[in-house]
Parts: C-alpha cells; sequence; structure tokens
C-alpha cells in the first residue's frame, strides 16, 4: 500500500479510533508495529505519538521497480 504522507496519518487515525479503546486488553499479550514507505515516516510518526501501535521502516532496494521490500 503507497499512500501519501496525508493518507498515511488518515489510515493511522482511523486505527487509533479502533484500536486506542481496547489497547489494555489487546496490547497486553502482542505488538502492531507500522512500516509506511520512507516518505511518510514523519506524518505516521506523529500519528502514533501516544498510542500503544509501534513505528518501523521498510528497506530499500537498488532496482528500479519490484516487490523487494521486507525480505
Amino acid at each position: 500500500m503507497n499512500l501519501t504522507p496525508l493518507e498515511g496519518r488518515s489510515l493511522v487515525a482511523a486505527l487509533r479510533t479502533e484500536l486506542d479503546p481496547q489497547a489494555a486488553s489487546l496490547f497486553q499479550d502482542r505488538e502492531l508495529l507500522l512500516a509506511p514507505p520512507f516518505l511518510t515516516i514523519p506524518a505516521v510518526s506523529q500519528a502514533v505519538a501516544g498510542s500503544s501501535l509501534l513505528l518501523g521502516a521498510q528497506n530499500v532496494h537498488f532496482e528500479n521497480k519490484g516487490a523487494f521490500t521486507g525480505e
């Protein structure tokens, strides 16, 4: 999913609306990590601040196109 920074922030806001009320029980024995595309990391970082959601990053690859992230 390749979202713009604004779309990424909106997605996290929607996730938080659903997950924040249940965070105490939902994240007691599990974690949820989001790994957005590089250009959306600053916006998503602000959106996850103060929540139980974790933020990670995807790797990069020298090929011009193809599914090379996450290996």
